[in-house]
């Protein structure tokens, strides 16, 4: 969970799957737990071991969601969130590494390269 988002902020799962399946109709608390045993989300858990969703895992799941459409690998997804999240932990704005992935899914490499 980001630093910035409070616990109010957090959403249990089925609020999640119902805010995502407009969009995402094979959304479900199975999928949602899929990516959680492939610790490609990890959201935040109750005393009693309910899943609490941040905006920004929910942003992820949906950055997910993206790219299984566009028929990326799970190792490459798998990927491209290890490299986001170095980003960010080394201190990089969120503008950059989005621009970052804007131009690594465009497939400019070279571009990708040159914004970090």
């Amino acid at each position: 969970m980001n630093h910035d988002e409070s616990r109010r902020d957090l959403a249990p799962i089925g609020v999640v799957v119902d805010a995502l399946r407009g969009t995402y109709p094979d959304v479900s608390h199975s999928s949602l737990r899929f990516l959680e045993r492939e610790r490609l989300v990890v959201p935040t858990r109750t005393p009693g071991g309910h899943r609490l969703y941040a905006p920004s895992d929910i942003e992820r799941v949906r950055q997910i969601k993206t790219w299984q459409a566009q028929r990326v690998s799970l190792a490459d997804i798998r990927g491209r969130l290890a490299r986001l999240d170095q980003l960010l932990a080394l201190g990089a704005s969120r503008a950059l590494a989005e621009l970052f992935l804007q131009r690594l899914l465009a497939g400019d490499l070279a571009s990708a390269r040159r914004a970090v």
